[in-house]
């Protein structure tokens, strides 16, 4: 769950059952034909894929840094085959739950 999407009242109620949160980190720089804004947009996309079956809220979402940075995509190769990516992507979901879950959980 997006901490944007919730009211104080609902996280409230979270932080009476668990203190946990995540707040994605990434870096605003250069990728080639990419926007200047994919370790943001990809960070926040990995944190809520990876908290939202823990219920832990998670900070910043990928469509106020597009609307704030703007596509940024002109060409270049930004586009790898799907199964690669899939790939990257669970180990990418899973380590970042595992750390959600870490020690203190």
């Amino acid at each position: 769950m997006k901490i944007t999407e919730m009211n104080w009242m609902q996280v409230e109620s979270y932080l009476k059952r668990d203190d946990r949160a995540v707040v994605p980190i990434g870096s605003t720089e250069q990728h080639a034909g990419l926007s200047l804004g994919v370790d943001l947009i990809l960070s926040e996309r990995v944190s809520v894929e990876a908290a939202e079956p823990l219920g832990v809220p998670v900070f910043r979402g990928p469509k106020q840094a597009r609307e704030l940075l703007g596509d940024g995509n002109f060409g270049g190769r930004y586009q790898r085959p799907d199964a690669e990516m899939l790939a990257l992507w669970k180990i990418a979901v899973d380590e970042t739950r595992d750390v959600i879950e870490g020690p203190w959980a």
